[in-house]
């Protein structure tokens, strides 16, 4: 929300519509709105999920508002509403990485008027599986797009390496994404412990005490700062655009980082293929390496590389993945956006 006043959304008239119902008690013409879309949404789903999505449907088309904008691209309620409701505009604004596994369980549907998405690549992942949206606009990463544009110049880096973490507390310790992290940590000790010089960070995911422990058990007592979650919703920004190179297994911050130039290199040590938009990734910025010693040349070599021969090397999948234009800044773009199909 903050990212959206920052880009001018106080400029017109909004409300902010939350999936708790007991914030937006019903007016009369909401509650005359139900039985209609109650009707066509009751279609072989359960009768207290049909009466919420027709209780929100009905409270969107109570607004009148020419426009309805949602953050969260990959819920199908979300896709539900822009559905059902006739007269709005539906923006979606993509929040993440999407691949294969996003969609191969999911029913075909148009999802919405208007995609906001990171780059071509999510529309050509989307077209595979029958999705189309009827309007792309390949703005790029909303928060990476606010960060970049309050910055005159990249700062200069003062780390080497940014491992940046997916860790969930909720997932089992068995779980293909724990044991890769701690598979990627004990590397990163290992390399730190032959090369002390190195500067090394972990950006935790959230404000979790286990997602910070779960790092700290394992590096001990040696210089590997592990930075917890703030308040700051540019947190993990920060610290990629302070490294020189910005490591981790299928992030969305390591796609945003890689849009706007910085060095990055997945680590994909799963048994899965579809994890990653790997197609779309040069081989010098993925690896399947399972041992030390690949993975060591590897980050070496990104290391020494030469930042402009990395952007030229790099610059058709950082388009394709996720668009970064300085002159033209994504967020500046979503409100051009609202603002032509207000005046329409």
């Amino acid at each position: 929300m903050r990212i959206l006043q920052a880009a001018g959304i106080d400029r017109h008239a909004y409300l902010v519509v939350d999936r708790d119902e007991t914030k937006h008690p019903a007016t009369w013409k909401t509650i005359a709105f139900i039985p209609y879309y109650f009707l066509k949404v009751f279609r072989g789903i359960p009768f207290r999920e049909a009466l919420f999505l027709a209780y929100y449907c009905a409270l969107l088309k109570s607004t009148d508002a020419k426009i309805g904008l949602t953050t969260v691209d990959n819920d199908q309620w979300q896709q539900s509403v822009g559905r059902f409701v006739k007269g709005i505009s539906w923006i979606a604004v993509q929040n993440g990485i999407r691949t294969d596994v996003d969609y191969a369980s999911k029913k075909q549907c148009t999802p919405f008027h208007h995609y906001v998405c990171l780059g071509n690549y999510t529309r050509f992942v989307q077209a595979k599986h029958g999705f189309h949206a009827e309007h792309y606009h390949a703005y790029g990463s909303m928060l990476a797009s606010a960060f970049k544009a309050n910055q005159a110049t990249r700062n200069t880096p003062d780390l080497d390496i940014c491992f940046v973490s997916e860790f969930k507390s909720i997932i089992a310790d068995g779980h293909v994404s724990k044991r890769m992290a701690r598979s990627i940590m004990q590397d990163i000790i290992r390399l730190h412990d032959e090369h002390p010089e190195l500067r090394i960070a972990v950006a935790c995911r959230a404000a979790d005490d286990r997602e910070h422990d779960f790092y700290r058990d394992q590096i001990g007592d040696r210089d590997i700062d592990v930075v917890r979650k703030t308040d700051d919703v540019f947190h993990v920004y920060r610290l990629m655009d302070r490294s020189r190179l910005c490591l981790g297994s299928s992030s969305t911050a390591l796609y945003e980082a890689f849009g706007w130039g910085s060095k990055v290199l997945f680590i994909n040590r799963s048994e899965y293929d579809d994890r990653h938009a790997h197609g779309f990734l040069p081989e010098l910025c993925y690896t399947e390496a399972q041992g030390y010693q690949a993975l060591r040349d590897h980050i070496f070599f990104l290391l020494q590389m030469d930042q402009d021969a990395f952007n030229t090397q790099t610059a058709e999948s950082r388009r394709e993945l996720c668009s970064w234009n300085p002159e033209r800044p994504g967020h500046k773009r979503l409100f051009q956006l609202i603002d032509r199909l207000l005046s329409e």
